[in-house]
């Protein structure tokens, strides 16, 4: 590929795809000719790739051998086999993380977490919000996004005035009701912050519109559980936000018995999902062990 070529074909992108898309595709065309001149399709199945990554590569891919008027590539591009080649490798990405989504944590990787956040909760040099908002999703298994960066701050005052319940705006501005007492500490501390905010998504990631924050406040959010899982020395690929969300339901379960209460606690709409987080294997030492933690740690059920 010759740079008269690419400069050619940088320029049929900026008038199909902008001058976004076609820096990005260039890049990638330009990586490909060097590892897989002759064959586009080994390019893109490479191993590191995202399925998300995939479809941008694929698609500039596409872009050059039509540019380039190579029928066969083109032909390889477009076949049924490379589609079922991305669906085949998609469905087991889901598989993986889908696995490491819904496993709760064991009893060791529990303590060595419960550690760490004390130890933030004490650490002066992290942001303010950090702390409180990871321990109460590992305390009340709330959703990094849909619960926790929702949280508004006249809830947050609420609660602790009533010393009762914290109202969540969760999927779909529903609002559902969970128990403040366990995570007052937490809560005092995002109320005592300084900074002005409406949601707690505004002290995490500033933005321009509220949906927008709350993106970015996730993405904060799951970089912040992959810091944790370090400190606690657990596989950073292992990490999953939602696992936090299991282990809390799962110590719910454990202490009280009531699927009932955990599927409304945890604002699932229907039972069947409940049962999907609570039918992971537990031993009888497992669960005696979870149920002294929260209780050490928690003051348990009041």
């Amino acid at each position: 590929m010759s740079t008269k070529q690419l400069d050619q074909f940088r320029k049929h992108l900026r008038e199909h795809v902008g001058e976004g898309s076609a820096a990005t595709y260039v890049r990638i065309v330009e990586s490909a000719q060097k590892q897989f001149p002759k064959d586009p399709v080994a390019f893109l199945l490479q191993k590191h790739l995202s399925s998300s990554s995939r479809h941008t590569y694929l698609a500039a891919l596409r872009h050059w051998a039509e540019f380039i008027d190579d029928k066969k590539a083109e032909e390889q591009l477009h076949s049924k086999e490379l589609r079922q080649n991305f669906k085949d490798s998609l469905r087991v990405e889901h598989q993986q993380r889908d696995r490491h989504a819904v496993q709760p944590f064991s009893p060791e990787e529990e303590q060595r977490i419960f550690a760490v956040l004390q130890k933030w909760r004490r650490d002066t040099e992290l942001p303010e919000w950090q702390w409180p908002a990871v321990s109460m999703m590992f305390t009340l298994g709330l959703r990094a996004g849909a619960d926790v960066a929702w949280l508004t701050h006249r809830d947050v005052d609420s609660a602790i005035k009533d010393g009762g319940a914290l109202t969540i705006v969760t999927k779909g501005s529903k609002e559902r009701d969970v128990d403040a007492r366990v995570i007052m500490e937490e809560l005092t501390a995002l109320s005592e912050i300084e900074q002005e905010w409406d949601i707690l998504a505004d002290l995490i990631s500033a933005g321009e519109d509220s949906a927008r924050r709350v993106r970015n406040a996730y993405e904060r959010i799951r970089i912040c559980i992959k810091n944790l899982a370090e400190a606690a020395e657990i596989p950073v690929k292992e990490i999953h936000t939602h696992r936090l969300r299991h282990n809390a339901l799962q110590r719910l379960y454990i202490e009280t018995n009531d699927i009932v209460l955990v599927k409304e606690l945890a604002g699932h709409a229907d039972i069947k999902t409940t049962q999907k987080y609570l039918k992971m294997n537990r031993t009888s030492e497992a669960g005696d062990h979870i149920m002294a933690v929260m209780k050490r740690n928690f003051g348990g059920k009041k």
